[in-house]
Order: structure tokens, then C-alpha cells, then sequence
């Protein structure tokens, strides 16, 4: 009974990750319908200076409540998340910038081949195995965007290209905070866009403030919901399942949702390209 009763227990803490997992992957989603809804009020540079600097302060005002030693650092975790947070600010400013240059679709279907590069790095940096059913639900994934052929040569080149750099620095990304979740909780995502915001605080010096007066609501939402908020839920999801495994239920949950939104919102279509 005792057994049994503690299975159920697991069961239930395993089906809240993969519900974190998912909430987090649909939050990340909106990234890019908000950068095109934003346009040409803001810098892409400014975009992101408000992505990292109000998900800063979300994560600031709701993360101590959840971890109590969020504040309890070595030079070590520093510079860790210093790392980490260069490392992020430098992926999603081209992710960002794809957005600019390229359909929402083009970019997160490209930027869905981050599982890869997760397979390359997991076993070595982690120690996690990659088994059959990992490779095959990252092959399925592939085979899709080899259909869709994001690729083609056109205007949409360049935007492409940073979709695709963004996807390898992605991989490195949750490669380290699967490492640092083996010994901090939660705190590690608040500390990483902290020093994320700092790097980025020159920015508007350089980019100015964008249309503040129009777009004030959109700057909060893409720091405090689609960055601070839905990092939460991810790294929690993140925090008790294997990072190759988490990275095939974003590639999955991110794109679909993605592209759901641009068809209903931006009136986006998927197209087919033959070469």
C-alpha cells in the first residue's frame, strides 16, 4: 500500500514537470508574435533590453517566495550565471532579430533543430544517454521541417540564418541550466537574467526608448509573461526532466503554438517551399 501510494505520488509530480514544461514552451512562443506586433515601435535591441530588464524584475519580485536561498551565491555562481545570462542575451537577440527579417513560422521551425545540438552536448556535459526514442521523436521533427523547407534562398535569408545561430546557442543554453539545476533551484533563472539585464542596460543609450506611448503594454508583456513568468514554469519542468527529453516537448509545444498564433492573429499561412 505504503509502495504503491508513493508511485501514485511520483506519477503526479512527473505529470506536474511535463504541465510546467509545457505552460513555459507556450509562454517562450508568444516571443514572436509580440515582437511583430511591437514593429517598428522599438529597436530589435530596444525589444530585447525590455525583454531581459522586466523579466528581471518579474523574477526578482516572485522567485525569493519560492526559493529561499536565491540568495545565497559563491563567486562561483556567480560567475556561472554570468556565463549564462551573456550566453541567453546573445541567443535571443539573434532570435529576436530573425523575427525582423522572416515569418514567424520560418523562425521557430528553425529554431526548433536545438535538440541536436542538445544530443551533441547532453551526453558529455551531463552524462545522460541518448536513447532510441529520443533520436527517433528528433527525427520526426526534422523530417517536418524538411517538408515545410524553411530554407529556400529569398528574402528571408538572413533571418534564417539567425533563427538557425540562435537554435545552437539555445542548446548550450539548456545544456547549463540543466547543470546548474543539479545543485540550485529556481533562484539560478532569476540570477541568469539579472546579469542578462545588465549586459543589456547601455542598450537604450544607443537604440533610444521606442514608442513607449504605444507600445507599453507589449515591452511589459514580452519581459514579465513571455520571459519571467514562463521561465518559471520551464525551469521547474526542466529541474526534473532530462534536458533531451525537455528539448523534443519544446520543439514540439513551441512551433505548433507558434504558428497557431501567427495563422489566428498575424493571418500567417504555412507554405510548402520546393526546391
Amino acid at each position: 500500500m505504503a509502495n504503491a501510494l508513493r508511485a501514485v505520488i511520483a506519477q503526479l509530480s512527473a505529470m506536474k514537470s511535463y504541465l510546467a514544461l509545457g505552460i513555459g514552451s507556450m509562454g517562450i512562443a508568444t516571443v514572436g508574435i509580440l515582437v511583430k506586433f511591437i514593429g517598428k515601435d522599438a529597436n530589435f535591441m530596444t525589444i530585447m533590453f525590455y525583454r531581459v530588464f522586466f523579466g528581471a524584475i518579474f523574477l526578482l519580485a516572485t522567485v525569493p517566495f519560492m526559493d529561499k536561498k536565491a540568495f545565497t551565491l559563491t563567486k562561483k555562481d556567480l560567475r556561472d550565471y554570468f556565463f549564462v545570462g551573456t550566453l541567453w542575451t546573445i541567443g535571443a537577440i539573434t532570435y529576436v532579430w530573425a523575427f525582423q527579417f522572416a515569418p514567424v513560422q520560418n523562425v521557430v521551425l528553425l529554431h526548433s533543430i536545438y535538440p541536436f545540438f542538445v544530443f551533441i552536448l547532453a551526453g558529455p556535459l551531463l552524462g545522460e544517454r541518448i536513447t532510441r526514442t529520443k533520436v527517433i521523436s528528433a527525427a520526426i521533427g526534422l523530417v517536418g521541417l524538411v517538408i515545410l523547407n524553411p530554407l529556400y534562398p529569398g528574402e528571408y535569408a538572413f533571418g534564417n540564418l539567425m533563427a538557425i545561430i540562435s537554435a545552437v546557442l539555445w542548446a548550450l543554453i539548456v545544456v547549463e541550466m540543466k547543470k546548474k539545476n543539479k545543485g540550485h533551484d529556481i533562484g539560478n533563472v532569476m540570477w541568469q537574467f539579472v546579469f542578462a539585464a545588465i549586459v543589456m542596460l547601455p542598450t537604450p543609450f544607443f537604440f533610444g526608448l521606442g514608442n513607449w506611448a504605444a507600445s507599453w503594454p507589449l515591452f511589459l508583456a514580452i519581459g514579465a509573461v513571455s520571459t519571467g513568468a514562463a521561465y518559471i514554469f520551464y525551469n521547474y519542468g526542466l529541474q526534473r526532466i532530462e534536458a533531451q527529453e525537455s528539448s523534443i516537448i519544446m520543439t514540439i509545444i513551441n512551433p505548433v503554438f507558434s504558428i497557431l498564433l501567427a495563422a489566428v492573429l498575424l493571418s500567417e499561412t504555412v507554405e510548402i517551399h520546393y526546391t
